[in-house]
């Protein structure tokens, strides 16, 4: 009896692969497509029926996994370890390019050494080989391409296998761990390429204008670099400029390096300047006049505006990281140009150098939205000095409706002294104009409930309550239990593995 149920279940299986390899090759192609292409290389031994179909996935990811031999000590066989694997990598990637036969190849992604902060050796042979592996992308008319290189000693090669003169390239990421000098070939041609991220370089020269000069249809750029400094030259300030009249958004984040950063674009509508770790205050003159989205984290000072913001629509204004003195003249500064904006987002030092400066604040007429974001500092802020100016601000938007908590500071306050806070930030007078509040992030300290549970019990006007990312069960089920003055305040609660939106 035990045979025949052992054949019966075969034979079902065997119906059921039956099923699956009935299907057509393009089927077969697009279910595989959901899988890293080593895992739908495996797949390869279910059936012949479709043994080499993955090889026609058009989108390939490549990612190199090294494994911990905990149990072993010995340096020398970890490292043959590491070699042979590199070997099988290298192997497995080659033989899916030749059953590919030159197929086009519509996304190619290539992750070396990011995982497990482990270091991967790469001798010549091996940078040989990964060189031939992204030549065989490009040959392949991709027009996706990510390269992500973390603790490695290969370098991306920008002047050998033809990446910056590829010309079906739409999509361009490249991330490198250790700093990579963007040392381009001349000229740079890239005609098709609208979306470009490169992390972890340091400019080289003219090589950024020539890079944005080669990209005509280039509408998105993200740029993390480093400024290289001539111990020849007597001024080492180096000035980086963004002048293209086809980018739409641009994010900079600059890492080290004395500069002067100069944009000129009439048709930018989203920029992000991001201030990292600089030894000076960096400069930045920015003339786009039809920017739509701004955000800065950086020393308002060092920020300087050539022309009216008119057509702002959203702003953020944070210090950011670094501990740079700012006083209040400048923030009433930026803070009369971005007037006219939808949504403001400020952050902590930004309030707390508005504290004794608030009969300067101007209208903002058209504010419907207000944030509180924490600038990520080290340095410690008085909660009650940037708490106490939002009364101010709410005074000064007639229109705001909603309320965004992107992050709360922990606070070394005890609790009673904290909630002490938010009742001087927030009076009945001023919650009773919210519609929405939202808490981007919530760590489930007391005091976050304390403020939870005190908005939800004076907002009279509150349409929806959003809180946090991720939360347990426990978590949820205490924030609902809160008494609700508003009975039309949707409760909406990101829940781990699943969004509950609650109408109590």
């Amino acid at each position: 009896m035990t045979s025949h149920r052992h054949k019966a279940v075969k034979t079902t299986l065997d119906n059921y692969l039956d099923r699956i390899s009935a299907l057509p090759d393009e089927i077969l192609i697009h279910i595989l497509s959901f899988l890293s292409t080593k895992i739908a290389a495996r797949t390869s031994v279910l059936s012949t029926r479709w043994r080499y179909l993955f090889a026609s996935i058009p989108d390939i990811d490549f990612e190199f996994e090294l494994k911990h031999y905990h149990y072993c000590k010995d340096k020398t066989l970890i490292e043959n370890a590491h070699s042979w694997s590199f070997y099988a990598f290298i192997f497995l990637a080659s033989k899916i390019f030749m059953l590919r036969n030159a197929a086009p190849i519509r996304k190619f992604k290539l992750s070396l050494g990011a995982l497990w902060g482990s270091l991967v050796s790469v001798d010549e042979w091996f940078q040989s080989a990964l060189d031939i592996l992204i030549s065989a992308a490009l040959s392949s008319k991709v027009q996706e391409l990510k390269i992500f290189i973390g603790n490695s000693n290969y370098t991306i090669p920008l002047t050998t296998v033809g990446i910056f003169t590829s010309k079906t390239l739409v999509h361009l990421e490249l991330h490198q761990h250790e700093h990579l000098d963007l040392d381009l070939p001349n000229p740079v041609f890239l005609p098709n390429l609208k979306v470009l991220n490169m992390q972890d370089v340091n400019i080289v020269d003219d090589s950024l204008q020539r890079l944005i000069k080669g990209s005509p249809l280039l509408e998105e750029l993200c740029l993390g670099f480093s400024c290289l400094v001539d111990e020849d030259k007597d001024n080492n300030v180096q000035v980086i400029h963004f002048s293209s009249p086809s980018i739409k958004k641009l994010i900079i984040q600059l890492w080290r390096g004395d500069c002067t950063i100069v944009l000129e674009s009439n048709n930018l509508e989203s920029l992000r300047y991001i201030v990292l770790g600089c030894d000076s205050e960096p400069q930045a003159i920015i003339n786009a006049p039809n920017l739509k989205s701004l955000a800065y984290y950086a020393p308002p000072v060092g920020v300087n505006f050539s022309q009216n913001l008119n057509s702002l629509v959203e702003a953020t204004i944070a210090v950011g990281r670094l501990n740079y003195q700012i006083t209040s003249q400048n923030v009433i500064e930026h803070l009369n140009r971005v007037q006219g904006v939808k949504s403001l987002c400020l952050g902590e030092h930004i309030l707390e150098a508005l504290c004794n400066s608030q009969d300067l604040l101007p209208t903002f007429k058209n504010l419907t939205s207000l944030g509180l974001q924490s600038d990520g500092s080290f340095e410690d802020i008085d909660h009650f000095l940037y708490w106490k100016t939002l009364p101010a601000l709410f005074e000064k938007a007639p229109k705001l409706e909603a309320f965004v908590f992107h992050l709360i500071q922990d606070s070394a306050s005890e609790d009673m002294e904290f909630e002490c806070l938010f009742l001087v930030a927030f009076p009945i007078c001023c919650i009773k104009q919210l519609k929405e509040i939202e808490f981007k992030s919530f760590e489930k300290n007391e005091y976050e409930f304390k403020l939870v549970e005190y908005f939800l019990r004076n907002g009279t006007a509150l349409k929806k309550m959003t809180v946090g990312k991720h939360l347990m069960p426990s978590v949820c089920k205490r924030i609902l239990s809160f008494e609700k003055c508003s009975e039309d305040c949707q409760i909406v609660l990101d829940e781990a593995k699943k969004v509950l939106q609650l109408d109590l």
